[in-house]
Formats: C-alpha cells, structure tokens, sequence
C-alpha cells in the first residue's frame, strides 16, 4: 500500500500541480486525469476494505482502510468538479474515463498481485480502451455537453448563474 497508495498521491500532487498555472482544456483535462487516479485508488482502497469483511465488520472497521476511501471519494469528487468548471467536458471526461481504467489496471496489478496477460489476449482490451475512449470522446461531443447548453443554463430564474458563480 505505501507504493500503490504513494504513487497514486505523487501522481495527483504532481496533475494538480501542472493544472493550476493552466487554463481552459488543458486544465479540465489534467484535473480529469487526477480525479480518475483518485477514483481509481478509492475502489482499490473499497476492495481491501470489503476483503477484510471475511474476518468480521470489527476487522474492516478497526482498519484504517474504509476512512481512507472515504477521504480518497470526498478528494476525487472535488477534483472532478473542478475539472467541470475548468474547461468543457470534451477535455475532462476522456481523461477521467480513460485515466480510472487504466490506473485500476495498475493498482490492481500492484496491490492485489492481478496478472496483465501480455500477447494476443492483449487486443480485444486494446480494442475496448479504444472503444471506451471514443464512446467517452463522443458523449463529451454531444449537443448538451456544449456551451450553448451551458450559456442556456446560466439564464432564466437565475439558479444557473448563482451555481456558476459558486462554483467557480
């Protein structure tokens, strides 16, 4: 845990360092990529919780596991509305999509002992991270996730602007 759980908080550090002298889409999509790491570490973190359940709830309780993903969960879903607010969802949603996958391929690999089969069994997963990318490049794209929907939000009774405004 301190080499999966370190290198997950290195990386975050380092993404939200890059994030804040930018602006725009390269932001959201930095900001994206660190709120998937966190995600990704919170279901990791969910997964050692829920493994202690065996030995009783005392034992998932008594460990410092399940306020870990708690922490982890609150950080991950704070990152993720700054990279909503940072730029359009075109340049954060493929990092957070693409980025949870490929971390929880990595945390799963270093924390839990998963084998990543190397070889032909390596191109249907190829196909399906393509695929992912580009069904999450294609809902990013789509009419309600562009400014005029979110310019159309801002007006009428005024909700709209006081959420924009909070959430900057």
């Amino acid at each position: 845990w301190l080499l999966g759980g370190g290198g997950a908080l290195g990386a975050v550090v380092l993404l939200v360092a890059a994030a804040r002298p930018t602006r725009g889409a390269p932001r959201a999509a930095l900001l994206g990529l660190a709120s998937a790491v966190c995600f990704a570490t919170t279901a990791a973190l969910l997964k050692e919780a829920v493994g202690r359940l065996g030995h009783g709830t005392a034992a998932m309780f008594t460990h410092w596991s399940p306020y870990a993903t708690v922490g982890a969960g609150i950080v991950a879903f704070l990152l993720m509305q700054s990279a909503f607010g940072a730029g359009s969802l075109t340049a954060s949603q493929p990092a957070l999509t693409l980025g949870d996958a490929l971390t929880s391929v990595v945390l799963g690999w270093a924390l839990f002992a998963e084998t990543v089969h190397l070889g032909l069994r390596m191109l249907p997963e190829a196909i399906g991270v393509v695929l992912i990318g580009a069904g999450s490049v294609g809902l990013a794209r789509a009419p309600t996730a562009g400014r005029a929907w979110d310019a159309s939000a801002r007006g009428g009774d005024g909700t709209g602007e006081l959420l924009h405004r909070l959430h900057r």
